[in-house]
């Protein structure tokens, strides 16, 4: 499932009608949207940081290919 899909799942529902975002509608159903396929078993500190570190060194990657060129001048 791509995010985009995700965001297709979690839809309008967590946008108020004054059009804030209602942050506990997200998340009960980010939530569900997990616990329907099971994700929790993935959900552990080894594979968190896993994938953390891997989301950090996309970062790394464009702040030093993309904006080394802007800093050199």
């Amino acid at each position: 499932m791509t995010v985009r899909g995700l965001a297709g799942q979690v839809g309008h529902g967590g946008i108020s009608s004054t059009g804030g975002l209602d942050l506990e509608k997200v998340k009960s159903k980010l939530r569900k949207f997990s616990k329907d396929r099971d994700w929790e078993q993935f959900h552990n500190p080894k594979n968190l940081t896993t994938a953390l570190s891997v989301e950090v060194a996309e970062l790394n990657d464009f702040y030093g290919e993309y904006l080394r060129p802007l800093q050199d001048g």
